[in-house]
């Protein structure tokens, strides 16, 4: 099973006192520029001690600003957990001694050392590891960004959600039975991880192309019924992410149909904006009104829509829509990867491959040729380093 990793970044010390350095220079510019106002001092040079703060403000701003950020790693394979802070130290746990995962927050500060990996103001993971005898040994809390498709897809691998029972239902005279049954079979097969096509109604053909179309919640004969359609919306929201997530992270899959993931493609800016607009009327609980609840709907409908035809689009483009030395560039690194994960290699020589794969996709999206998802690309500097492990 490929790994899956997400990455939080954060400003750095450099990033910090840049700014501090920039407003001090300004502000020391601008007391001196009224003291020597004050004591009639030359125009002339009142002026070149104004510009000379100036500059200094710019100049220590853009080297605040154009040191690289720092950044949080969290990586989940087969059988290993690895998370730590990029600059430090990675440290490897068996995914065996993973006792629980739980999302706090948001962090009130920022913390980049030990296992306490923070940034103010985002929500953090808190995760416990045994100590392989007894109880729980170590506890990492580690900041994610909640609305990125690589979170949710290493939530998932680190905490499987099994189906749960749908509560109780009473039919009321002004409920069918088809609004009630549709929504619970479709969002406890989404659950199990089980393929559900969630275009399909009774009796009728499977049509992928019309996206998600269950019965409308405003129609909903109950408030019970009307639950029961928000949790397949639901459902069908966090399988799209859970789809989309796998092109982002999975180098085979970003070198493969990189159109899927181009956000210069109509397909996939139409689809980022259905995304935007059903994450934002996102909710942890069913709305109390009803009529939120069934935008919100409306919206995963849309999503839903968009995400067929951008899938479908990326893949019927593969990388024909490149130029011949990106498509070149990108068959190479998909066919390092594959001598990569064949085995027959030294653990040397499986790094070697991953690496110049990463050198040949940095190459490229650096040169603006190929928009290429971070996630994907950090997943192969990331299998390098595992691969020496």
């Amino acid at each position: 099973m490929t790994a899956v990793t997400c990455r939080t970044e954060y400003l750095t010390a450099r990033h910090t006192w840049g700014a501090r350095g920039a407003w001090i220079a300004l502000l020391a510019g601008l007391i001196a520029f009224l003291v020597l106002g004050m004591v009639d001092a030359e125009p002339s040079t009142r002026s070149t001690i104004a510009f000379a703060a100036v500059a200094v403000s710019l100049a220590v701003a853009a080297w605040g600003r154009l040191g690289a950020r720092g950044a949080f790693l969290l990586s989940v394979a087969d059988d290993t957990v690895t998370l730590g802070n990029e600059s430090e130290r990675l440290v490897e746990y068996p995914t065996s001694m993973l006792v629980s995962v739980t999302t706090r927050g948001p962090a009130q500060a920022t913390s980049t050392t030990g296992r306490n990996l923070t940034v103010a103001g985002l929500k953090y993971l808190v995760l416990d590891f045994a100590d392989g005898s007894s109880g729980v040994g170590e506890q990492w809390n580690f900041a994610v960004v909640d609305a990125d498709p690589a979170v949710r897809a290493v939530l998932d691998r680190l905490r499987p959600r099994p189906a749960a029972p749908a509560p109780p239902v009473s039919v009321g005279a002004a409920t069918s039975a088809r609004e009630i049954v549709e929504p619970v079979v479709a969002a406890r097969a989404v659950r199990s991880g089980d393929k559900v096509d969630l275009n399909k109604q009774p009796g009728a053909a499977s049509t992928p192309s019309t996206g998600y179309d269950a019965p409308s919640i405003a129609t909903a004969g109950s408030d019970q019924a009307a639950e029961r359609l928000w949790e397949a919306a639901v459902a069908r929201h966090n399988e799209i992410l859970r789809s989309y997530g796998t092109y982002e992270l999975q180098p085979e899959l970003m070198l493969r149909y990189p159109a899927v993931t181009d956000v210069t493609l109509p397909p996939v800016q139409d689809f980022h904006d259905a995304l935007g607009d059903a994450q934002a009327l996102r909710t942890e609980r069913f709305p109390a009104d009803r009529g939120v609840a069934d935008t919100y709907q409306q919206k995963v409908k849309l999503l839903s829509r968009a995400w067929v035809a951008c899938e479908t689009n990326g893949k019927r483009l593969g990388t024909d829509y490149l130029g011949d030395d990106e498509k070149a560039g990108l068959d190479t690194a998909l066919k390092l990867v594959d001598h990569a994960r064949g085995g027959g290699s030294t653990p040397q020589e499986q790094a070697s491959y991953f690496r110049r794969a990463h050198s040949i996709v940095t190459e490229l999206r650096d040169q603006g040729a190929v928009h290429l998802p971070p996630g994907g690309v950090a997943q192969l500097e990331a299998s390098a380093r595992r691969a020496l492990r």
